[in-house]
């Protein structure tokens, strides 16, 4: 079974969302006025909220965001949650709602979706959700609203565990055993060694016998940390010779030739036995063997099982081929870039069969188990459903691979079935994934490689689409997501693969007043807050950026924008289009494209980066390239060279603003506790309360002397009533306000 599933994308710059309104009539007495209809949006609002765990996180804690349905919603079912934004930086869920029904069960559902670590401050998420409506015999319809999330991550906690030493863990990387399995006296036996499941970026290289000494030798490489996610069996042997009736153990020395990064490689050497029984009598027997893998439907298949566009999920139905009824077995399911497994359940149909997993890199480790009685029956049978989602920043066009190997496996009476080691050198290919489109045509033009100025001529070819009545043969526009059709998505298909092209050429561009700068929001000894900022981006086109790191000690999180900055999620004329691409370890990549006539001289995002192993000195962020490109798509350069920050330095304090200002309310409308910010040039005597529409003072946030810098003050208008108020900053004989809105549940 292979479920894809689509999105519905609005129209190509749209100036804003269409949102569908479905009145709620409920049975009038005789005589009672008709009540206010409720919107359909902010009924769903009430079905869905937001929640981060752990609740109250620390700096540097892994964080996850879920999406809960409050209460029991009849015929409310979440779909899907995670990052689904062309972007990279927002968040989408789905769901669908029947209405009306008759489901009086009660269902509380729970998705969630990883956020990563983040360093200590405030932080805003604004997650688009679009509910599915079916209300028979009438069309379907869909509702969009957007939930915001403020949460805090406080100071570090404390010092992570440390990491297990090398060598404890070197001595479980490989495993030694005796074929054949089923001996009789005399016969000529060999010793294997095989990877212990599947260690990334472990190597065997030699085993042999030491001549007199009755043992044995054996080395392998491993390169700590590195992102080799499949699996690659491996396994070599050594005869023994031939063996009377006993019981024998083998000596060894096993030597891990370890490559670090950075120092010097290193050799980890342990002893290890190996023991083994040749029986008087011969067992010439040989036991079923559980093969080492599972399959797609009921055997392998050439060619893509699965083909998603950029950021879509779909499912694949995996089948074990046990040779006897299984009771349970486990194993792993790696996945290569641009792909991750993102969730993984019983298969659909299955009857008493039970999945835990846990993640590990971009697969999962599972563990699969049935009922008493209810054993997997020994013929290929359907045990899991995987979701596999593509990565945002995927290319059109690329590929990645699934692996899921079986490495333990049980009867239904709980004993061991072996698992055919034989045959783990023989797996034949993985299981193909697929990225639709093809980015081959995105030469916009025709100079043979792709650029930022391609990417202008594609913004041309999408403004003639959608607005020029003739044609213009010198623009080459190109269906890059292979749906048939050239839009938005095909320039944003465009500019992920542009992102990973080479610079523009230096004698070709021209100068400009465009500045690029890192700017240290905060900095410690293992983590950091950098904002890039690029201003003077008046009149351009478009721009493309990257940023290089040492990633294999330090790791970035999920860029985001500032608070005071956080774009529309909707794609809107007028506005610059960021798109962010931070799968590849090392680097970030970040563009930015002009759909329309672009007023915003700027584009700003902030990145957190925590360290995963010791830093070293030096460690830095380096802006390495930063390409742009006029709106007739000349290149051209930024001013001055570009920045640079090493990790650990101070950061400078903030300047003192340069005039007197009271910010906008934050959130507003309000249901809780708002936030207002008041600068001050110099030191002065303010007075800052919130008034009602008569003009009474109903709360006194601050009165007296302050000095120069930012304050910040909150409200939490605890006993107003809902309704319109004001703020008013009164300072130096000057007086500024703003407005915001609180809201109160009506019972």
């Amino acid at each position: 079974m292979r479920r894809i599933t689509h999105h519905r994308p609005g129209r190509p710059l749209a100036l804003a969302a269409l949102l569908f309104a479905v009145a709620c009539a409920p049975a009038l007495a005789a005589g009672d006025p008709p009540p206010d209809p409720v919107p359909v949006d902010s009924l769903l609002r009430s079905f869905v909220s937001l929640h981060i765990v752990p609740e109250h996180p620390c700096a540097g804690d892994s964080i996850t965001l879920q999406l809960q349905t409050n209460g029991c919603p009849a015929c409310f079912h979440l779909t899907s949650f995670g990052f689904r934004n062309v972007t990279g930086a927002h968040i989408e869920g789905t769901a669908d709602w029947t209405t009306p029904c008759n489901e009086l069960r009660c269902a509380p559902e729970t998705l969630s979706t990883p956020l990563g670590r983040h360093a200590s401050g405030s932080f805003v998420l604004s997650v688009p959700m679009f509910v599915l409506i079916h209300r028979l015999p009438q069309p379907d319809t869909t509702v969009s609203f957007t939930m915001r999330l403020e949460f805090q991550v406080g100071p570090p906690c404390g010092t992570p565990p440390p990491p297990p030493p090398l060598d404890s863990l070197a001595r479980n990387l490989v495993r030694f055993a005796v074929a054949p399995a089923h001996r009789c006296p005399g016969d000529s036996l060999s010793l294997l060694m095989f990877k212990n499941g599947c260690p990334p970026c472990v190597h065997l290289t030699s085993l042999a016998l030491e001549p007199g000494a009755g043992g044995f030798h054996a080395t392998l490489e491993w390169r700590p940390n590195c992102l080799e996610l499949v699996c690659q069996p491996e396994t070599l042997s050594t005869p023994l010779g031939a063996f009377a009736a006993g019981h024998f153990v083998l000596a060894g020395q096993v030597d891990v030739t370890v490559h670090r990064e950075a120092g010097a490689d290193s050799i980890v050497s342990y002893r290890t036995r190996v023991a083994f029984d040749v029986p008087a009598a011969c067992d010439t027997t040989s036991g079923p063997c559980m093969p080492p893998f599972l399959v797609v439907g009921a055997g392998r298949v050439p060619g893509c099982q699965l083909t998603l566009q950029p950021g879509q999920e779909g499912d694949l139905t995996l089948s074990a081929l046990p040779p006897v009824p299984l009771g349970g077995f486990q194993g792993l399911i790696s996945c290569t870039a641009p792909f991750r497994v993102y969730d993984v359940r019983a298969a659909a149909g299955s009857h008493g069969l039970h999945v835990t997993t846990v993640r590990e890199g971009r697969g999962v480790r599972y563990v699969v188990f049935t009922d008493p009685h209810s054993p997997i029956p020994a013929a290929p049978t359907p045990v899991l459903d995987l979701e596999v989602i593509a990565d945002f920043g995927a290319l059109a066009g690329s590929q990645g691979s699934l692996l899921p190997l079986v490495t333990l496996a049980a009867d239904a009476k709980g004993d061991s079935v072996q698992v055919c080691d034989d045959l783990r050198g023989h797996l034949g290919p993985a299981i193909e994934l697929c990225v639709s489109g093809d980015a081959s045509g995105c030469d916009a033009n025709g100079d043979g490689r792709l650029d930022v100025r391609d990417l202008v001529k594609l913004v041309g070819c999408l403004r003639q689409v959608l607005f020029a009545s003739g044609t213009n043969d010198t623009l080459r526009c190109t269906d890059c997501n292979g749906d048939s059709l050239f839009d938005i998505r095909d320039i944003l298909c465009c500019a992920r693969a542009i992102l990973h092209g080479p610079p523009v050429p230096r004698d070709s561009v021209h100068a400009s007043d465009v500045r690029v700068s890192l700017v240290a929001l905060g900095s410690g000894e293992r983590s950091a807050v950098l904002r890039v900022r690029v201003t003077g981006l008046r009149g351009l086109g478009a721009l493309m950026m990257r940023l290089d790191y040492p990633g294999d000690r330090w790791q970035a999180g999920l860029p985001f924008f500032p608070l005071s900055k956080a774009p529309d999620p909707a794609i809107a004329s007028g506005s610059w289009m960021p798109v962010l691409d931070v799968g590849e370890e090392g680097h970030i990549y970040f563009g930015g494209i002009n759909p329309g006539d672009a007023t915003a001289d700027e584009l700003s995002f902030d990145v957190q980066f925590i360290a995963s192993q010791d830093p070293q000195p030096g460690d830095r962020v380096d802006v390495a390239i930063a390409d742009l490109a006029a709106s007739d798509g000349s290149p051209i350069a930024p001013k001055g060279t570009l920045p640079s920050f090493v990790f650990g330095s101070p950061v400078p304090p903030p300047p003192l603003p340069t005039d007197i200002a009271l910010s906008a309310a934050h959130p507003n409308p309000v249901t809780i506790a708002t936030r207002f910010t008041v600068l001050l040039p110099r030191a002065a005597d303010i007075d800052l309360a919130v008034h009602d529409v008569a003009g009474r003072r109903v709360a006194t946030l601050a009165r007296g002397s302050f000095d120069a810098g930012r304050h910040d003050f909150t409200w939490d208008g605890a006993g107003a009533r809902g309704g319109l108020y004001f703020v008013r900053l009164t300072v130096e004989g000057r007086v500024f306000s703003s407005r915001v809105v609180l809201l109160r549940n009506p019972n």
